[in-house]
């Protein structure tokens, strides 16, 4: 098997025991009956759990899920419940504007596509959701690398990016931030679509649209600007 392989299935096996765990196998042999996998094994990935603190060794009773497994697990808490509460303004900003809504959040160095909602446009910029863009290679990017304090508010079409798309310069996104309660930049709301289509007046009322969205959205996820 080549590396590639080899590293898919460490990663297979590893995802497995923390399915186990989370199950409720906590001892080295039940992970090992639970996964198929040999007690050496299972014990071998479980170290490299624990030391990312995926896993935490609890004494003669074997492994239960750690802080890193809980951290991650909030985060995805948190955002199904910010596709849950942006979906109806997704869909309506897609109706208003006959362009293809997207919803994403920040990973690492990257925007992840948490949502997607598709408009009327003969010609729609469709991306899959999950699909992880670069921060400097896309509007909704430059928006979640941004720092709150760059946008004026109360948020309007001038508060909104503006760029074309890396990978397509037909296309063009115009995407605003959301605010979450704490006052950081929670997640970003962009429309894409064809971008000889758009006339300056066009690209405005476009801008204007995501911005107030966005800021629906943020006051739905409790954010108040501290600055009014």
């Amino acid at each position: 098997m080549n590396e590639a392989g080899n590293t898919s299935q460490t990663l297979q096996r590893g995802l497995d025991l923390m399915e186990a765990v989370a199950r409720g196998d906590s001892s080295l042999a039940a992970l090992a009956t639970a996964t198929g996998l040999s007690q050496s094994t299972a014990h071998r990935l479980a170290r490299v759990l624990v030391a990312r603190n995926y896993f935490v060794p609890v004494s003669r009773a074997g492994y239960r899920l750690g802080p890193s497994a809980l951290r991650i697990g909030f985060q995805a808490r948190r955002q199904l419940d910010l596709v849950r509460t942006a979906r109806p303004l997704l869909e309506a900003l897609a109706a208003k504007t006959g362009e293809s809504v997207d919803l994403a959040a920040r990973q690492g160095d990257a925007a992840m596509v948490l949502d997607r909602a598709a408009g009327q446009s003969r010609i729609l910029v469709l991306r899959p959701i999950g699909e992880r863009l670069p921060l400097g290679a896309h509007a909704l990017g430059a928006v979640l690398a941004s720092e709150p304090a760059r946008f004026p508010l109360p948020l309007s079409a001038e508060g909104a990016i503006s760029a074309p798309d890396s990978s397509d310069p037909t296309v063009r996104c115009i995407a605003a931030p959301v605010f979450g309660g704490d006052g950081t930049i929670a997640a970003a709301i962009g429309i894409s679509g064809v971008a000889e289509r758009r006339d300056p007046a066009v690209e405005r009322a476009f801008a204007q649209a995501v911005a107030e969205t966005a800021m629906a959205l943020a006051r739905l996820l409790g954010w108040d600007d501290p600055r009014r």
